[in-house]
């Protein structure tokens, strides 16, 4: 498991700011003691407007 909680630190660490637009998010990890591990990564668009719209 000392293994585990090295990588689970490193993702959150590299992933979470790499870059304004992508989020990192993650529910369950082995290092928390959940049974399997997940993540999300995705990019964020920015909202746009309608032409008419001031």
């Amino acid at each position: 498991m000392r293994r585990c909680r090295c990588f689970c630190d490193s993702d959150d660490i590299s992933y979470a700011g790499l870059h304004p637009k992508l989020v990192w998010h993650r529910t369950k990890t082995l290092r928390r003691g959940d049974d399997r591990w997940d993540f999300c990564m995705e990019t964020v668009r920015k909202e746009r407007r309608p032409k008419n719209e001031a």
